[in-house]
């Protein structure tokens, strides 16, 4: 009866672990997740706002006003007034987004808080990068 018992616990333990394995994965960025103010070290960069608009560079004089969505397959519609649409990856995860430029495939990285000027590289430098980026800004890929 007890080899019974220990074959009932390990089943249900080998089970729960599978399960727990499926958890979480293949979750869909909603628009809410990129709602609200992204940093890049202690500058705020973008405002992405819950009615669909979008403001950059805003401690510049020349500061950007946009739209945004998100589409069907999970890519970010960007569309700068006075400019043609863009089409980008994105990935928010946790406190970062990355939007992946194009350029070489690199992701601008942005924060929900700021991080002091010193830190910010080393903080960024650290961060496991999502699939869609090959590396950081728009530096050229070191090859592997």
């Amino acid at each position: 009866m007890k080899r019974y018992g220990i074959c009932i616990l390990l089943s249900l333990i080998m089970i729960t672990t599978a399960v727990s394995g499926c958890v979480g994965e293949g979750d869909i960025v909603g628009e809410g997740d990129i709602v609200g103010d992204w940093y890049q070290a202690e500058s705020k960069e973008v405002i992405f706002n819950s009615d669909g608009t979008v403001l950059a560079d805003l401690d510049s004089e020349n500061q950007e006003t946009g739209t945004w969505s998100i589409n069907d397959n999970g890519t970010l519609s960007l569309q700068w007034s006075g400019k043609d649409a863009r089409t980008l990856w994105f990935v928010v995860d946790g406190d970062w987004l990355f939007i992946n430029n194009d350029e070489y495939s690199n992701c601008d990285v942005f924060s929900r808080v700021s991080i002091d000027e010193d830190s910010w590289s080393s903080t960024t430098e650290a961060l496991t990068l999502p699939s869609i980026c090959e590396g950081l800004g728009m530096d050229e890929p070191t090859p592997q």
